[in-house]
């Protein structure tokens, strides 16, 4: 599992350093290994590093069907894990020029990838998981159709167009890692825009241009996927430029 994880001898020393600290996965272990580590005061970050390897652990075991680790999983999603401050200084949301010029330095798949991305916005996990069964025709009508991991159903408008290209593309459609797409994704965005790109930037950049052209909070939810609107509103962004025309106004 940690050699599939880790693409540096660093990545792995820093997973084996925190999987050392756990001990075990047993969830009462779990339980009194987190609430040691918040009581040390360490920096966001670190405790953010601890949580997702716990957390990728803990996936892994549950996968390969240990009913602690699925039992520890399940609390440890409600446990209170710092979330990192976004700037938006210098760091404006991925305007549609800005995505076509990324998707003109990549191949054929990836292409398509990022189509469905712009579209869409879905979450890396569910776009690499996509088939052709997620696929549905009603009508004139085409969409995209999934569950979550939380096994809540989504059910997406799509483009006809778009869902063609899917299902005249041979399964796996996306035959790639996590960490492959994001390299891909960030090294053409270096070469085109010359700035740091994450893949999640582009379903953040999804839910800011939904909430700008309908200025619908709950439209937009439907749209990403959430359960919460507490959760779309951390994903529309006011860029920087549109919050200096606003004290320019005043």
């Amino acid at each position: 599992m940690l050699r599939a994880k880790c693409r540096s001898e660093h990545s792995l020393r820093n997973y084996r350093q925190v999987l050392d600290s756990i001990g075990t996965f047993d969830p009462d272990h779990l339980k009194r290994w987190w609430a040691r580590l918040r009581g040390r005061r360490l920096e966001d970050s670190t405790v953010r590093l601890h949580a997702a390897v716990a957390k990728a652990a803990l996936r892994y075991l549950s996968e390969e069907g240990d009913p602690d680790a699925s039992a520890a999983l399940r609390w440890f999603r409600h446990c209170n894990v710092p979330r990192p401050e976004h700037s938006v200084i210098g760091q404006n949301p991925l305007s549609k020029e800005d995505l076509l010029k990324i998707r003109n330095a990549l191949d054929e798949r990836a292409q398509l990838a990022l189509d469905v991305e712009r579209f869409h916005g879905l979450r890396v996990s569910t776009l690499l998981r996509l088939k052709h069964e997620n696929i549905v025709q009603h009508g004139e009508n085409w969409w995209l159709v999934f569950r979550t991991k939380r096994k809540r159903l989504i059910e997406l408008p799509s483009i006809e167009a778009l869902c063609r290209r899917l299902l005249a593309t041979e399964e796996p459609i996306f035959p790639w890692s996590r960490f492959r797409f994001y390299r891909t994704v960030l090294q053409a965005a270096r070469k085109t825009l010359d700035r740091h790109v994450t893949v999640h930037d582009l379903r953040r950049s999804f839910g800011t241009r939904i909430y700008g052209a309908t200025k619908d909070i709950e439209l937009t939810r439907r749209m990403m996927g959430h359960a919460s609107i507490a959760t779309t509103q951390r994903y529309i962004v006011s860029d920087a430029e549109k919050m200096k025309r606003v004290v320019e106004n005043l």
